[in-house]
């Protein structure tokens, strides 16, 4: 069974709502870690907003886990991979300094405007 590592920014996060479903899952929590690269992150006040829009924004405040085959389908269809989110490759950096290829998700193509949005380090 290939293993997954997923970096998550928003609901997924330990303390708040949806953490639940990682816990269902016996993701195995890693570290706490930021995306190497900045990104737009907005939010509605309910969800949160990534744009694979590299170098725009703030280098995000993530959990990474790592999680079964069976784990990552259970999150893509939680997040409606790939119509409301996609799930994407990024790079994330660990406390311990650490660089790692992980799963995100992002907003999908359709939700690509984020002019005039506060621009979240964290959600």
């Amino acid at each position: 069974m290939r293993k997954n590592l997923v970096a998550v920014y928003g609901t997924l996060k330990r303390g708040k709502t949806n953490h639940f479903i990682m816990d269902l899952m016996s993701a195995e929590f890693l570290d706490e870690g930021k995306t190497v690269e900045k990104y737009p992150l907005t939010s509605d006040g309910k969800l949160p907003y990534l744009f694979d829009k590299k170098g725009i924004g703030h280098r995000i405040a993530v959990e990474v886990y790592r999680v079964s085959d069976a784990a990552l389908a259970v999150i893509d269809r939680f997040e409606c991979h790939p119509k409301f989110y996609e799930r994407k490759t990024a790079k994330c950096e660990l406390s311990t300094g650490k660089i790692i290829d992980c799963f995100v998700y992002f907003t999908a193509q359709n939700r690509n405007d984020f002019s005039g949005a506060k621009l979240l380090k964290n959600f």
